[in-house]
């Protein structure tokens, strides 16, 4: 019992170094490495959404007009504006990350 105890004591100050240099690792990676992936991730869903707005818009201007309802804005104007945004929004990311490298 209690070569286990010490051997169990033994294995602290390794896990404790271990995790250290993981941690220094991964600080040592630099911020755009890891957003610019998620940016495409956000991206892509962006792109997709004002993809199938373009593929059907009857059907998109049915939802803002029926499901949507937005305060102050025609339908017309709204869809409009939110495939505008889907669309370019995305350009505006990516191209901020790029800049931080």
């Amino acid at each position: 019992m209690a070569s286990a105890n010490l051997a169990h004591a033994r294995e602290r100050p390794r896990l404790g170094r271990l995790l250290v240099l993981v941690l220094d690792w991964l600080e040592a990676i630099p911020y755009w490495v890891l957003a610019l992936p998620l940016r495409f991730g956000l991206a892509w869903i962006f792109w997709n959404a004002g993809q199938v707005k373009l593929m059907s818009w009857d059907m998109t201007l049915a939802f803002f007009r029926d499901e949507y309802r937005v305060p102050l804005l025609p339908p017309e104007l709204a869809a409009n504006m939110a495939l505008a945004i889907e669309l370019t929004a995305l350009g505006a990311g990516l191209s901020r990350s790029v800049r931080r490298m």
